[in-house]
């Protein structure tokens, strides 16, 4: 993805297909993003943009590398079964922003690593149901 392309996303903020991310704060919630995208169409989930406003914080070099292992991690550890992600790095003024593109599943439905299964709902990720492990 070039900086242009990802600053018209940005543009257009948060929708069923698009999250943004400003830093990885609680794994958990990220892997129930990717969840709620698997069970869904897919998505992209964008690293370095602040959800609140869209304003872009982006990467420094280490930030970028620990991201990108973090988001690789979650999508094993607290994606069920694991999923594998396309991750990106874009060079914009002052850094990186990190986009991890989640394919729809083929192996519906995922939960996270507490058994429960996320849907997307607009913006939003919804609570589907619980599943007993």
């Amino acid at each position: 993805m070039k900086a242009n392309e990802l600053k018209e996303l940005i543009k257009s903020g948060e929708t069923s297909k698009i999250q943004f991310k400003e830093r990885i704060d609680d794994q958990y919630k990220i892997g129930t993003e990717m969840v709620a995208f698997s069970n869904y169409i897919g998505g992209l989930l964008i690293i370095g943009v602040n959800d609140k406003t869209g304003a872009m914080n982006p990467l420094s070099y280490r930030e970028e590398q620990e991201t990108k292992t973090q988001l690789t991690n979650i999508a094993t550890d607290n994606v069920s079964p694991s999923i594998l992600i396309d991750i990106d790095s874009v060079t914009v003024e002052g850094g990186t922003i990190v986009v991890a593109k989640i394919k729809e599943g083929i192996n519906k439905p995922y939960k996270d690593n507490k058994g429960i299964i996320w849907t997307k709902s607009g913006a939003d990720k919804r609570k589907y149901l619980t599943m007993q492990n």
